[in-house]
């Protein structure tokens, strides 16, 4: 399922060990017929409120674009080389989208439980925590009102091995919606689980809470994993979080893809299904 809510942004972060390097692999698998799976390699680099991810020529989308924010992805600048070309998002236009759209959130439910020491992953230990989320979403489509039943499990394995880096920095930073449930929705997943993920699943299931809905076409499934397969600490050059001068502005419909730049920042669901 689409959840219109969640928005890829970045926290500010102020690493204790200078800026962070990591490499991942993000795969999402879902049921729907109208989202094709996912498969995304990549690395990224954090570096106080500055960051950048880049993603490899293995991934089945935006193989080649990188994605860059200077002031905590309050904007987000997704770049095409192949293009020449970038967009720039801003983390308010999430906001104004989900009051255009007339999100409700009703019967909202939040579990968290810590399951202790986990693995090492990437060299590191972790620990393991879980997060349990239900409730009833509506949005608004027209005249007529689309009422979702939503679970969502999260878990997340973390390390504390690289400092106070915001373990938002997978997920989606907190921002005013309008809407307290739905501000309580973001503030868990950003912020319920201390630590730097270095392995984290998502399961999402959702079903259709309309009698005139075919059965077979009611609910929906989604699982993320995203793996962190190599981490450590780097020197960076200011030049990695500038766009190239001879690089043009491009608009939403534009030959500078979004087919992934905001997906790793979240490490979530697709946003363009």
């Amino acid at each position: 399922m689409r959840r219109l809510f969640l928005v890829a942004l970045l926290t500010t972060v102020t690493p204790l060990y200078g800026a962070i390097q990591y490499e991942f692999t993000h795969v999402t698998r879902t049921n729907s017929q109208h989202n094709s799976n996912l498969r995304l390699v990549g690395k990224a680099v954090i570096d106080g409120d500055r960051s950048r991810v880049d993603y490899l020529a293995e991934s089945t989308r935006g193989a080649g674009q990188y994605v860059i924010s200077t002031d905590g992805a309050r904007e987000l600048v997704i770049v095409d080389p192949q293009t020449r070309t970038y967009l720039v998002r801003q983390a308010s236009d999430a906001s104004r989208n989900l009051r255009t759209l007339g999100v409700e959130i009703a019967n909202l439910k939040v579990d968290f439980d810590n399951l202790g020491a986990g693995p090492n992953i990437a060299g590191y230990p972790t620990n393991r925590y879980r997060l349990t989320m239900s409730y009833d979403i509506t949005v608004n489509v027209g005249a007529l009102p689309l009422k979702q039943r939503v679970q969502t499990v999260i878990e997340k394995w973390t390390t504390n091995a690289f400092g106070d880096i915001s373990p938002a920095f997978f997920s989606n930073s907190t921002y005013d919606t309008g809407d307290p449930e739905l501000d309580k929705i973001i503030e868990s997943e950003t912020t319920r689980i201390p630590g730097f993920p270095l392995k984290q699943e998502i399961g999402v299931t959702s079903h259709l809470l309309d009698r005139g809905v075919d059965a077979s076409k009611a609910s929906r499934n989604q699982v993320t994993q995203i793996v962190v397969t190599r981490i450590g600490s780097t020197t960076v050059n200011d030049s990695m979080f500038q766009v190239p001068a001879s690089f043009t502005a491009a608009g939403e419909k534009s030959e500078a893809r979004n087919d992934s730049g905001l997906q790793i920042l979240s490490m979530t669901e697709d946003p363009q299904n």
